[in-house]
């Protein structure tokens, strides 16, 4: 790698780990399974590269449509026993004013 200095390009030294550091981006360049890679010295980690994030993110969107699955199954069956409990109530209070009319007759 270079860096333009004073106009002119020098040559960038390799830091101890082998990785040319770039000063505008915070970052260190090497290469690494025939790839040019980005090292984070802060955090430690290669950044991903497109594949690799397009897989995260293609993983990320599965969790959250399952998750979304999950939660419009669970919201059914909320709204299914909802509505066994408002039948039943109904149930109960007719029953009750049946019980109530016949005692009125009686």
């Amino acid at each position: 790698g270079y860096r333009l200095r004073k106009g002119k390009y020098r040559r960038i030294g390799a830091n101890d780990a082998g990785r040319l550091p770039s000063k505008a981006l915070g970052l260190e360049l090497c290469v690494r399974e025939r790839l040019v890679r980005f090292y984070d010295p802060t955090s430690g980690q290669y950044l991903p590269t497109y594949a690799e994030a397009s897989a995260r993110a293609e993983t990320a969107e599965q969790r959250v449509a399952t998750a979304e699955q999950r939660a419009e199954s669970a919201e059914q069956r909320a709204e299914a026993e909802r509505s066994k409990t408002a039948a039943a109530l109904a149930r109960v209070a007719a029953l009750e004013a049946e019980l109530k009319a016949k005692r009125g007759r009686g």
